[in-house]
């Protein structure tokens, strides 16, 4: 039985207004096909996604390869989408990031193509048949939809098709609806263009656009999420919640609500000006807002950054501005270079460190699965790059022991947690069980289970249950803690009050 698909990343009353179109009747996009399913996947994983401008080409021995979809032409897949009327694909693309004027080796783009067709379906070279009229006229329309589309995402209108500017071919083909968006985004009108109208009145009724829109302000794009809102008061403006039906971000192939939602390990998404995509974010950096039962709109962090300072003023506690993440970075370097030379940092963690960037910290399981295994995988890969440096003395077990993570993010190499028992894993063929219920607490045999019992009771499968630290990372919890003074209480405050505001625990 073949896997199940994944549903198109697109909001679903959006989906359902495209497809009432009169033009889509019957037409079955490309976003329900595994092809599709497979490029969304591949564009969700957090540690090596996909370029959403992928590059698509039909194999030599293809009929379709005479579209101009060779290797050679350097087309994406939303040239294709343009190309074919693909209103549903084309907008799929477009909100997984793909670039609205990525050109081809000829510098064509996805709208210059789908303004050409239009052409070629309303003169064709050759007279369809009866039968095939009606498809040739529903194509038409569906390109005109994604035209729209793309010119509302702020294609570039003054592009060409064989040295033919698309306002020109639009006025040869009198298609009004396209002229006007043509001309109110900022397309030129050339006067040769009154060529192309016939009567008196319609040269009328271009001269009268040609003057409406010529010193008019382009219209604001679109937001890419398709909640119809200008970019600037979506994603552009605040950060917004990822959808729950959608793949997780993670890299999982799960739907975000079944992964890392449901272990309160939230995503938020922002739209990036460089990139020129919305992109998405963990927020497990803001304690008031990862800590919470159930996903907060991120606007509302606003609400409590405010509150965060009405309690720290009233607590006559200070509350900096948030630093830069490169002082953050510098700040977290200098305190762990301090912790190494007094020997409560490991240098083989420091060295992986550096390579990383972050702190792996064991979360009782709260990551995704495939995100822990990509972090153990990077972070294990840079302590086994210090080993082969030969710089340290130490036997490579040792080595291993004091700085590689297991998959949680915890030690790889584990003690048995009974009452006194010292036994290591690995070492003398001792092999660890793990606690039938919790499935992180682990034993070298029954014996010592059972005289962990009476401690372990109170811990297993609570919140502050997690996988055995290194001794690197206890340490740094332990600093942290010194650090952090009474702010533990004052944070859990804020938290709570944070709860109360936003609905999430009752007043009384």
């Amino acid at each position: 039985m073949p896997p199940a698909l994944s549903k198109p990343h697109l909001p679903a009353a959006f989906m359902a207004s495209v497809q009432a179109a009169p033009c889509m009747a019957g037409y079955k996009s490309a976003v329900f096909e595994e092809d599709a399913h497979d490029h969304r996947v591949a564009c969700c994983n957090w540690s090596a996604p996909r370029a959403p401008d992928l590059q698509f080409c039909y194999g030599p021995q293809s009929n379709r390869a005479m579209l101009g979809f060779t290797v050679e032409a350097k087309r994406t897949t939303l040239h294709l989408a343009a190309l074919e009327g693909d209103v549903l694909a084309a907008c799929e693309l477009i909100r997984l990031g793909a670039t609205v004027d990525a050109a081809d080796s000829r510098g064509l783009t996805p709208l210059s193509l789908a303004v050409a067709h239009m052409s070629t379906c309303k003169n064709p070279q050759t007279p369809h048949p009866p039968a095939a009229k009606r498809d040739v006229a529903m194509t038409f329309l569906r390109l005109a939809y994604v035209s729209r589309i793309l010119i509302q995402q702020h294609a570039n209108v003054h592009i060409k098709y064989d040295d033919i500017p698309i306002l020109e071919i639009a006025c040869s083909i009198q298609n009004w609806e396209l002229i006007e968006l043509l001309l109110q985004h900022g397309a030129k009108p050339l006067n040769e263009y009154l060529s192309y109208f016939d009567s008196r009145a319609e040269r009328a009724r271009f001269i009268s656009l040609r003057s409406s829109y010529a010193s008019s302000i382009r219209p604001a794009r679109l937001c890419r999420c398709w909640s119809g809102k200008p970019l600037a008061e979506c994603h552009g403006a605040a950060a917004q919640r990822y959808p729950e039906d959608f793949i997780c971000a993670c890299g999982s192939k799960k739907t975000y609500k079944r992964c890392c939602h449901a272990r309160s390990h939230f995503i938020i998404e922002k739209w990036d000006e460089g990139l020129q995509r919305i992109m998405p974010h963990f927020t497990t950096t803001s304690p008031a807002y990862s800590r919470m039962g159930k996903d907060v709109d991120p606007k509302k962090l606003n609400i409590l950054d405010q509150l965060a300072q009405e309690i720290s003023a009233a607590a006559g506690l200070p509350l900096p501005s948030a630093p830069s993440a490169d002082k953050i970075s510098r700040i977290v370097m200098e305190t762990l270079e301090l912790l190494a030379s007094r020997g409560l940092v490991d240098l083989a963690f420091l060295y992986a460190y550096r390579q990383i960037g972050s702190i792996p910290q064991p979360r009782a399981r709260a990551y995704s699965e495939h995100l822990a295994l990509e972090r153990q995988s990077k972070w294990n890969e840079a302590v086994d790059e210090y080993i082969q440096q030969g710089n340290d003395p130490r036997p490579r077990f040792e080595i291993e022991r004091a700085a590689k993570i297991g998959k949680w993010q915890g030690a790889l190499i584990r003690m048995c947690e009974g009452a006194g028992c010292t036994n290591v894993e690995g070492v003398g063929g001792i092999k660890l069980q793990m606690c039938g219920k919790c499935k992180i607490a682990v034993y070298c045999s029954v014996g010592c289970q059972r005289s962990a019992w009476t401690t372990h009771k109170a811990l297993c499968c609570s919140e502050d249950q997690h996988e055995q630290m290194l001794p690197s990372q206890a340490n740094i919890v332990k600093a942290s803690s010194t650090v952090m003074g009474n702010a533990p209480a004052f944070t859990d405050n804020l938290i709570r009050q944070g709860q109360l505001l936003t609905g999430q625990l009752p007043k009384s």
